[in-house]
């Protein structure tokens, strides 16, 4: 499996703390029959500049020696605030190799600014995906987020949100919508926020179909390769 969405860098955000947790959950991932981790640290454009990011980032992934099989690429979690859309080398922040990029919007009603900033996201030729779009379920209207899926994006769903019954039904009911796209871990320490993309395929097998699980997997593969997943 991909895990399209983790902190397992050591010591640059609300993540892992330091390299001995990285390593422990980059070893429960790969446990979890997970072969390649997105890192996506938190990025917020009114704590630092782009570069700034991508130097911590880069230091902090030198720290990692991976085992031969599993791998991790970059990307950031774009916190969306207003004028992101329009920040000088923004395209950086799109998972290497590709212009996709993880945007995170805030956790509260969308306002106008926010499909508008993400439609000029779209305008500079990068392909947006919205992180954990159900938790958003319990802060707004379903119509209000199926307005911002409808746009020209992808839809990132968490593998813990399938582990209780408010989630699972978010979840259903963009499944529905054809809006579950991608899985990803979301995973922050060993305590509170552990991996458990196992657990997810498992749920995900029962309510969607093996075939789905499938499905989602080859989503992550083919954006990894810079290509249209299957929508």
């Amino acid at each position: 499996m991909i895990d399209f969405h983790s902190h397992i860098l050591p010591g640059i955000d609300d993540g892992a703390s330091d390299l001995d947790t990285s390593l422990k959950l980059i070893d429960l991932l790969k446990n979890q029959n997970v072969s390649i981790i997105l890192a996506t640290p938190h990025y917020n454009a009114a704590h630092m500049s782009v570069d700034d990011f991508l130097n911590r980032r880069s230091l902090s992934f030198q720290k990692l020696a991976l085992p031969g099989d599993i791998s991790i690429k970059l990307g950031a979690e774009v916190f969306l605030t207003r004028g992101v859309d329009s920040i000088e080398g923004l395209e950086k922040l799109c998972i290497e190799n590709t212009s996709y990029i993880l945007i995170e919007p805030p956790m509260e009603p969308w306002q106008d600014w926010i499909y508008e900033s993400v439609y000029k996201i779209v305008l500079r030729g990068l392909h947006p995906i919205i992180a954990h779009v159900e938790r958003y379920m319990g802060v707004m209207s379903f119509n209000r987020i199926l307005k911002l899926l409808e746009m020209d994006v992808i839809s990132q769903i968490n593998a813990d949100s399938l582990s209780y019954f408010t989630g699972r039904r978010n979840i259903i009911k963009l499944y529905k919508e054809q809006k579950f796209h991608l899985l990803g871990s979301d995973t922050h320490n060993l305590k509170t926020r552990f991996p458990k993309m196992d657990i997810a395929a498992g749920k995900i097998t029962k309510y969607f179909g093996a075939d789905f699980l499938n499905h989602i997997d080859k989503n992550a593969a083919l954006i990894l390769s810079n290509k249209k997943p299957l929508i």
